[in-house]
């Protein structure tokens, strides 16, 4: 009976620690968040940004994605080659605060509507792990 009140009395004092913030991803398109609208000569500057939170430090892998009227494309930091067609990773490594960036500034882009991902997940495996994954879009219309 000691050893069981004992832990019993553990158990009602157990109190968990605070849960890490969890990190927070940010992508504009022209400074903007959300939807953008521009019209196809203008030029389209697209940044990431991002704020490890309570996870610095911790390995994991990073995502740059666009979703384009002709395909998917992402951006490989790892092997230094900029956009590439499909929906590869872009790099692993531990998170840190990152300022804001930009990933691409472009011009004369064909009518139609452009989805930018960032993010990142707490899985480096190299596959999207979608239950540990922070991230944010901004949607770009060309008219």
């Amino acid at each position: 009976p000691i050893l069981a009140n004992a832990l019993v009395n553990a158990a009602d004092a157990y109190q968990p620690g605070p849960t890490p913030a969890a990190p927070t991803a940010t992508v504009l398109a022209n400074g903007a968040s959300g939807s953008v609208t521009l019209s196809s000569g203008d030029t389209l500057a697209v940044s990431v940004a991002l704020n490890a939170g309570g996870y610095a430090g911790i390995t994991a892998d990073w995502w740059v994605l666009a979703q384009t009227p002709f395909g998917w494309y992402y951006y490989d930091y790892t092997n230094l080659q900029g956009w590439q067609a499909g929906t590869g990773l872009t790099c692993q490594g531990p998170l840190g605060n990152l300022a804001e960036c930009k990933i691409i500034a472009i011009s004369g882009l064909q009518v139609g509507t452009y989805v930018f991902y960032f993010g990142v997940d707490t899985v480096p495996d190299g596959q999207i792990s979608y239950a540990t994954l922070y991230y944010s879009s901004v949607i770009v219309a060309i008219q």
